[in-house]
């Protein structure tokens, strides 16, 4: 489920019998009663808020026979736009990997940064990192977003963070590391390291208000480290005993200082 910025509706997926056939519907959290949807075909849970709150994006697969071979049935998803009161028939597609000239068996992504006011999109062959590219939440709005290239498949970029003319990059090209580039014209090649990987394996980055937030894995261990923007790594200091929980991973709200995060021990 995904909650609007508002936290007055809740998007929310049922996959009954543990079929993985998930269908999305919107729920009213004053009256606990659903007000639109169903959407159907959507698939690995899949579906993000647009930050005004009345409007969402969600995965849909094609509708095909029952009989379709599995493999099939993944090529040529699309990620719909749906605004609160419209007719689901009026959902428009705004990214799929057709669209940028991409092999349809590619999976699409898209995440929206409130902050800085940019979407990136993501199409991953779904055992690889994917290939990076950036539009205007505001042009993603009106439905015909024009996406830009920011990394390409080979750049092995797992993750991106916008703050300011920065952009921070958790990239797997040979050592794993975490680089700032410029915003607009990203370059792996002259980018600023933040943070090389060393014993501890870098797991995953979070951007916050006060900082970038990096979980890091060592000895069996998943620890935080805060990087404030413009800053030297500040260890976050955990109760002893415990460890990050790997599932959900680090949350971060790039507009508020601080992050969320589930602790797990031997007894927890």
């Amino acid at each position: 489920f995904r909650t609007s910025p508002d936290g007055q509706l809740i998007l929310y997926g049922v996959s009954s019998g543990g079929s993985e056939n998930v269908v999305l519907r919107v729920r009213d959290v004053a009256t606990g009663r659903d007000v639109e949807g169903p959407f159907e075909r959507n698939t690995f849970d899949f579906c993000v808020w647009n930050p005004d709150g009345r409007t969402f994006f969600y995965h849909q697969l094609r509708d095909l026979p029952a009989d379709t071979p599995p493999a099939e049935r993944y090529r040529g998803i699309q990620i719909l736009q749906h605004h609160m009161g419209d007719d689901t028939a009026s959902d428009v597609s705004v990214l799929s990997a057709e669209a940028l000239d991409l092999d349809d068996r590619f999976f699409p992504f898209i995440i929206v940064d409130a902050r800085s006011g940019l979407a990136f999109g993501i199409l991953t062959p779904g055992t690889q990192h994917g290939a990076w590219f950036v539009a205007s939440i505001e042009g993603l709005s009106t439905g015909n977003p024009r996406w830009q290239p920011l990394f390409a498949l080979a750049d092995s970029v797992e993750s991106v963070i916008p703050h300011g003319t920065d952009l921070y990059a958790l990239t797997r090209k040979g050592t794993s590391r975490i680089v700032r580039t410029a915003l607009h014209a990203p370059n792996l090649a002259t980018a600023e390291n933040v943070m090389v990987e060393g014993e501890q394996r870098i797991q995953g980055m979070s951007g916050a208000l006060d900082g970038l937030y990096v979980s890091l894995f060592a000895e069996g261990i998943n620890r935080i480290t805060r990087i404030p923007w413009r800053g030297g790594p500040v260890p976050i200091d955990l109760p002893p005993g415990t460890s990050v929980a790997e599932s959900p991973d680090i949350q971060a709200d790039p507009l508020r200082a601080g992050l969320l995060l589930t602790l797990t021990s031997w007894t927890m």
